[in-house]
């Protein structure tokens, strides 16, 4: 019974950590600064940590080799090459459109489960030059405002703020941005599972629905 309740309580611990969320906040203010953090627990991404060099004994024994990336890519390709080779391009093709159509579904189901708590950008426009200020001025607004209307658009935003102004006496532009963002942790796991399930859906050979790629192809082969 012991072992029973030890287990009980492991998964009721598991779960509490799952409901904690998952943050972020990146800042700017003429220096980069990255946290990240689960609940309480935050830690530093970026500047790095100054680690105290320490002389340590030279070891003489050899560690296993590291796989590159080269090598875990191979793996990745492996099936359009065999695709590309043994059956044509079209299937290839097909092949592609299911791993884009994937990678477009669990982008946007990312963004459904994102919430950003607060995003702050100010700008403000200097070059030392009334005509150059004026039309890095207009740039920056017409890039800037339809930026954040998409944001808005795609991710639930609590808190935005977006200053942008020209300073026609200053000489240099100053810019200062505030971005914090959480996700719930059981969201990203049920997420992730559904995902995990499409894609076996969408890599699997004996699936009955026909893969969007090859609809498409077989259009274009009618026409």
């Amino acid at each position: 019974m012991i072992i029973v309740y030890i287990l009980l309580g492991l998964v009721v611990l598991l779960f509490l950590l799952l409901l904690l969320p998952a943050h972020i906040a990146v800042t700017f203010d003429g220096s980069f600064q990255a946290r990240a953090g689960i609940g309480p627990v935050v830690f530093r991404l970026y500047p790095p940590k100054e680690e105290k060099k320490k002389k340590k004994k030279e070891i003489s024994y050899e560690k296993p080799p590291k796989k590159s990336k080269k090598e875990e890519g191979v793996r990745a390709a492996s099936e359009l090459e065999r695709l590309w080779k043994e059956e044509g391009w079209q299937a290839a093709l097909s092949y592609l459109c299911r791993m884009a159509s994937f990678l477009l579904e669990a982008f946007q189901r990312f963004l459904d489960i994102l919430v950003i708590d607060r995003l702050n950008i100010q700008l403000r426009v200097a070059s030392g030059d009334a005509d150059i200020t004026a039309t890095d001025y207009g740039k920056a607004c017409g890039v800037l405002y339809p930026v954040l209307a998409l944001i808005k658009s795609r991710v639930r935003v609590r808190r935005e703020q977006l200053s942008v102004q020209p300073d026609f006496i200053a000489e240099k532009t100053e810019f200062r941005l505030e971005f914090r963002a959480h996700v719930i942790l059981i969201k990203v796991l049920w997420q992730g599972l559904r995902l995990l399930m499409r894609f076996l859906v969408h890599t699997s050979t004996d699936g009955t629905a026909e893969p969007a790629g090859e609809r498409m192809i077989d259009n274009g082969r009618k026409k």
